[in-house]
């Protein structure tokens, strides 16, 4: 687990290193050099999953929050995958956010209506005529309880904290990890080295 964690920690340092080893290799000019950082690719790691199994067998490292720039700019992860090519992969980065954010609105509706089903249930009351005798009489106001209505609500309101949860947890990640990302960023960004060298 400690070398996981350390291998994924340098990771951002190596990607530095091979894009500013590039542009090295390409000797850019100040005016190249400029063009260039307002243009390329970065990713910033913002969280980290980590994952084992007992005894230490197997463990994994990932990191599945991140943000993406191009230049100065934060993009988004459709955008990002727009800008390097990868319309299907951009697509899905789109339904993957869109999934979440039905879930969330989903889950908030069931909550809300199964608590608001859940106390009607509970406190519902019933109005019965009572005749005494002697000429007394009169309506009394008595708790009858709508037992279907009130465990109906319990179970909509636990499937929507559910649903509430799981959408709120995967929109705290990325649809792909760090690792991809990096990697398309990094051929992006040589592509762009060599683009802006012929063009300047």
């Amino acid at each position: 687990m400690k070398y996981a964690c350390l291998f994924f920690l340098i990771l951002p340092a190596l990607a530095m290193c091979q894009t500013e080893g590039v542009a090295q290799e390409l000797q850019l000019t100040e005016e190249q050099q400029r063009a260039f950082n307002q243009k390329k690719l970065s990713v910033e790691i913002e969280g980290v999953t980590l994952s084992s199994l007992e005894l230490g067998i197997y463990s994994s490292t990932s990191f599945r929050r991140w943000t993406a720039y191009q230049g100065f700019i934060p993009v988004s992860e459709e955008q990002f995958f727009l800008l390097t090519g990868y319309e299907h992969e951009a697509k899905m980065a789109r339904n993957y956010k869109a999934r979440n954010n039905e879930m969330i609105g989903a889950g908030a509706l069931f909550v809300i209506g199964g608590s608001v089903a859940a106390i009607i249930g509970a406190t519902k009351t019933t109005t019965r005529h009572y005749d005494y005798g002697y000429g007394v009489e009169g309506d009394i106001e008595e708790a009858d309880p709508d037992e279907g209505l009130f465990i109906g609500g319990l179970i909509a309101s636990a499937i929507g904290t559910g649903l509430l949860y799981s959408g709120i947890i995967r929109s705290s990640k990325n649809w792909v990890p760090y690792a991809t990302v990096q990697g398309i960023a990094d051929g992006y960004n040589t592509k762009l080295l060599i683009s802006i060298r012929k063009e300047f």
